[in-house]
């Protein structure tokens, strides 16, 4: 982690994490965000086991020479670096390493990368090569990536701040805007695909796996354990659940993808 030179895309994000402390280093925000990941598993009755040798996107680089490959958003969301060739088979043979905690029948859940982050792109390839090593893998759907009116309320959210106050009026008329520049070809990234154009690309099928209400619910308590994370994607802790159960409803459960028939 890098511990003096900073890119601005890092010191852009650390001013989220201000309630840590004024001035947070890279080495709180990822104690943080480890911490909420362990909150969630605590919450779901499951065990966390962290890859500490790999770090979030915003990071990755050569800080010491002050190189960070992703350094704006549009980066985030683009392709990842041709630095990171290999990073994929790197993440996917330290998985592989942790065959003393799974058996044969234990199945790997990876994103379907909707949204093009580079870091949910990475670990689909990751599902991928899983997969094709003979591992049971199912690819779940990043939502709220992949709905896409939520997804482009994102960007409306980063311009308008965290507390826009009156400025909250101007955001069905920003989400218009940013989802006609879509539709002309305007990008964040990488064009964004639909689940039902990522899941035809990579020859998945879908499985749907029904949702009570009291899954809906403790799946909602632990995605609002990442408390950093919920004002940009979903504005507030309370409609966490409203949402799932709006998505879980269209669906008939939580949909997931797996390669072959």
């Amino acid at each position: 982690l890098p511990t003096s030179t900073l890119s601005k895309l890092v010191q852009a994000v650390h001013k989220e994490f201000t309630f840590l402390n004024p001035n947070p280093s890279p080495q709180d925000v990822v104690a943080a965000r480890r911490q909420e990941n362990e909150q969630a598993m605590l919450l779901l009755g499951a065990d966390s086991i962290c890859l500490e040798q790999f770090h979030d996107s915003i990071y990755r680089g050569s800080p010491e020479r002050n190189i960070f490959f992703y350094q704006r958003m549009k980066e985030i969301l683009g392709d990842v670096h041709p630095a990171e060739a290999t990073i994929t088979e790197e993440i996917g043979n330290a998985v592989i390493r942790l065959s003393d905690r799974y058996d044969k029948e234990t199945v790997f859940y990876a994103p379907l990368a909707i949204g093009n982050h580079v870091d949910h792109q990475i670990t689909h390839q990751v599902g991928i090569a899983l997969h094709d090593a003979g591992l049971k893998v199912l690819f779940y759907e990043d939502y709220p990536y992949s709905d896409t009116k939520e997804y482009f309320r994102i960007p409306c959210r980063l311009l308008l701040g965290r507390n826009r106050g009156w400025l909250r009026v101007l955001e069905p008329l920003l989400l218009l805007f940013f989802l006609s520049l879509a539709k002309q070809g305007w990008l964040m990234g990488k064009r964004y695909q639909t689940v039902e154009e990522r899941a035809k690309e990579d020859s998945l099928t879908e499985k749907i796996i029904p949702l009570s209400e009291q899954d809906i619910t403790a799946k909602s308590r632990s995605v609002a354990a990442y408390t950093s994370q919920v004002p940009m994607l979903f504005e507030s802790e309370g409609i966490i659940k409203e949402r799932f159960m709006l998505y879980s409803c269209c669906l008939g459960g939580e949909r997931v993808w797996r390669k072959g028939i």
